[in-house]
């Protein structure tokens, strides 16, 4: 008993001494470090299922701390992201073996959709997960084949505008409507939808328009991926068929001289259309001179053009545009003079006209004179002549043009400066 008694008494002693060691240190006893948490995906990524519907699988996380335990009563946050759809709650906890999972139900349409797992805080937060959605097993659309066709004006194009319906593993999905529409550049289909084959193909084939030029159309299955798909044509102009007068008729030229602007014709087809490519004769008539080629061919819009020197004689000159097509041929009348039909006369600075005396010709066609105003404050006034053209405004810039049709002695002078700055216009006949 003694002995008993002795040892409990050196243990209270040894524990005495062991609390006061410690009360006698310094500082205090470190708390235990905060949990670490890691969220990871646990069930499979990918699940396939049918747009609008929910998948037969739910998603699951799993949750664990910084020793590998499974976290039990962590809430874990879940959205659907990308796609549309819903998640069967905003929020789920994980149980015992530390899972949290929710059921995702896809949206409208077929593609790929994601949903997230958030845990607050947590490694690998948030999670993500990638849904397959598909319409009826379809998933997307291309374009299989020519992007752009082209034919002439109202032909039926002898291929098709083609595109391919695939599963989301590549798989070619038959019986699924594809409808086809113009929007741009007019045309029509004859037949505006196609149900795809056993190869997934839906065709259409293509009525040009009358009118050329470029046209865009579209094939669509709505809610695949790729939908719609753009394709391209050009309507491209028929057989030659017209013959029309374009620009450059009835000019003026000194005799022996270059028309300032060249004689166009313009091919068309039977719906209007220009037409490249095609040679028109060009020939001289009366009053001789010269054509700048006997043959030209029309260019890119259709258009041929010549450059006509005039001949020697006095009065109207004609060259002809000749081809087998309608409205031809095409006759171009110029008119030929001794003196030529424009003049030009500067105004200012000072108190004059420069040159004071212009001569201009008018056979078959009015002579013309352009005033340029090069600063002072001036006007052209008409005082006399076989007719009495309206005068110009006061200004210090600008131009005044009068053409003349009458011929004879016209005179003018400044409402500013009135004898002081005078002009002659000879109109010869």
């Amino acid at each position: 008993m003694a002995f008993i008694r002795q040892l409990a008494l050196c243990t209270g002693l040894a524990g005495a001494g062991a609390l006061a060691y410690a009360c006698s240190s310094k500082g205090t006893t470190n708390p235990n470090p905060p949990h670490t948490f890691t969220i990871t995906r646990f069930s499979a990524d990918s699940l396939v299922g049918d747009a609008g519907t929910t998948l037969g699988s739910v998603l699951v996380v799993y949750v664990k701390d910084e020793r590998d335990s499974s976290v039990a009563g962590a809430t874990v946050t879940w959205t659907a992201t990308t796609g549309g759809g819903s998640v069967s709650s905003a929020t789920s906890q994980t149980d015992l073996d530390g899972h949290a999972s929710i059921q995702r139900t896809l949206g409208p349409a077929a593609g790929y959709q994601a949903t997230t797992a958030s845990l607050s805080g947590a490694t690998g937060s948030p999670v993500t997960f990638t849904t397959i959605s598909e319409l009826g097993s379809a998933f997307s659309v291309a374009r299989f084949g020519a992007d752009s066709l082209s034919d002439t004006v109202l032909s039926t194009t002898p291929l098709a505008f083609m595109v391919q319906v695939l599963s989301y593993n590549g798989t070619p999905v038959s019986n699924f409507i594809v409808n086809y529409t113009v929007t741009q550049g007019g045309g029509a289909f004859p037949k505006a939808a196609d149900t795809t084959d056993i190869s997934g193909l839906g065709r259409a084939g293509f009525i040009m328009p009358a009118a050329t030029g470029p046209i865009t159309v579209q094939a669509s299955v709505p809610g695949l991926v790729g939908s719609p798909v753009t394709f391209h044509a050009i309507a491209t102009p028929g057989n030659a068929a017209q013959l029309v007068k374009s620009t450059g008729d009835s000019q003026a030229a000194l005799i022996s001289t270059a028309l300032a602007a060249p004689h166009t014709v313009m091919v068309k087809d039977a719906h209007g259309n220009p037409v490249p490519g095609v040679a028109i004769q060009w020939a001289v008539g009366t009053g001789g001179g010269s054509v700048s080629s006997a043959g030209p061919i029309s260019d890119g819009t259709g258009l041929v053009s010549i450059t006509r020197t005039l001949g020697g004689s006095l009065g109207a000159q004609a060259d002809t545009a000749i081809a087998s097509l309608s409205g031809s041929p095409i006759v171009f009348t110029s008119f030929g003079d001794s003196v030529a039909h424009t003049a030009a006369v500067t105004v200012g600075p000072g108190i004059a006209y420069s040159p004071n005396s212009s001569t201009v010709g008018s056979i078959g066609k009015g002579g013309k004179v352009t005033w340029t105003f090069n600063g002072g404050t001036h006007s052209v006034q008409w005082q006399s002549g076989p007719v009495t053209p309206a005068s110009s405004n006061i200004m210090g810039s600008g131009t005044y043009s009068v053409t003349f049709t009458t011929p004879g002695t016209y005179t003018y002078d400044c409402a500013v400066h009135g004898a002081a700055m005078t002009g002659t216009v000879i109109v010869r006949p």
